[in-house]
């Protein structure tokens, strides 16, 4: 049986208005043994406020070992970073593709050298927008990501990394179950997938039984709580429009601390622990960018209490 002592990590999003060395000494105050290094939006300037706390593709040698002396400083584990959706390589255009494949093979340059093995990442479509796309055009989606992903599985091996995939709301797959089944066609242990919390609702499938769909290609999720899309965005706002209701079904979602919205985390955690998870629970609750440092710590209790 799986155990969670130690596997709770912190996604440091909840923290770019800090820079990464503050972020990290607010994780290790806080009680966080590993963290999830966020690499969303601008180029990191470590010691100042950033908009991201590790850029995988840009940072020199420098800012790499600057960012591996501090988590070294705080006695903190990157047991994982998180690319998101800037790399299209499910871009149906070949050049754009290809430059995608460029920054993964230069990101699992850099995630190595700062010791993290794992990378995550979302199945973002071959250009930013999907909404009411036709099949077709998701077919060329998904035939650009097979082909880039094995592209980089050299990388991977070579350098003993790994890549979990999430299927986000309005990307070319939007559904757990289908993200899976297209992971399985990589057919290597070096492509996972990465189960988000937040999204249940946006999925066709019940949490228990999606994540045992999963199995053992299940390698992270990020743990954060949120209501049912009706309870955030009341229904009749949305009739009106049937691009706006498509939307709606498909992206309304909120990241909150565990506990706070309508997740069953007690069947969940019981699912994780029978289909024997051994990856961590990445605590992704950015919708309280107010106050990181509380939230932080509310959700890392509440996860502790549950999984004890």
């Amino acid at each position: 049986m799986a155990s969670f002592n130690g596997r709770i990590s912190l996604e440091t999003g909840i923290f770019k208005p800090y820079s990464l060395e503050a972020t990290l000494r607010n994780a290790k105050k806080i009680g966080y043994k590993s963290v999830e290094l966020s690499s969303g939006g601008g180029r990191p300037r470590i010691g100042f406020p950033a908009t991201s706390h590790f850029d995988p593709v840009g940072s020199t040698e420098k800012e790499v070992l600057a960012i591996k002396k501090l988590l070294t400083k705080f006695d903190i584990v990157a047991g994982s970073m998180f690319i998101g959706g800037r790399h299209l390589l499910a871009s149906p255009d070949e050049s754009v593709r290809k430059a995608a494949v460029a920054d993964h093979k230069r990101t699992i340059k850099n995630a190595r050298k700062v010791g993290c093995k794992l990378m995550t990442s979302e199945m973002t479509p071959g250009r930013l927008q999907l909404a009411l796309s036709a099949p077709s055009e998701i077919e060329k989606c998904k035939k650009a990501w097979l082909k880039s992903v094995r592209e980089i599985l050299p990388d991977l091996e070579r350098t003993d990394t790994y890549i979990a995939f999430e299927p986000h709301p309005g990307d070319f797959v939007e559904d757990s179950n289908d993200a899976v089944d297209l992971i399985n066609e990589i057919d290597s242990e070096r492509v996972g997938n990465l189960y988000c919390f937040p999204h249940t609702f946006n999925f066709t499938g019940k949490l228990e039984d999606m994540i045992k769909y999963a199995g053992r290609k299940l390698m992270h999720v990020h743990i954060a709580d949120t209501y049912r899309p009706e309870r955030i965005v009341a229904p009749c706002l949305v009739r009106a429009s049937p691009e706006l209701t498509l939307r709606f079904r498909r992206e309304v979602h909120a990241h909150l601390v565990p506990g706070r919205g309508e997740i069953d985390f007690k069947s969940a955690i019981a699912a994780l622990k029978q289909i024997d998870y051994r990856g961590y629970l990445s605590v992704q609750a950015f919708a309280h960018s107010d106050d990181p440092l509380g939230a932080s710590a509310q959700a890392l209790r509440y996860l502790e209490a549950l999984t004890s």
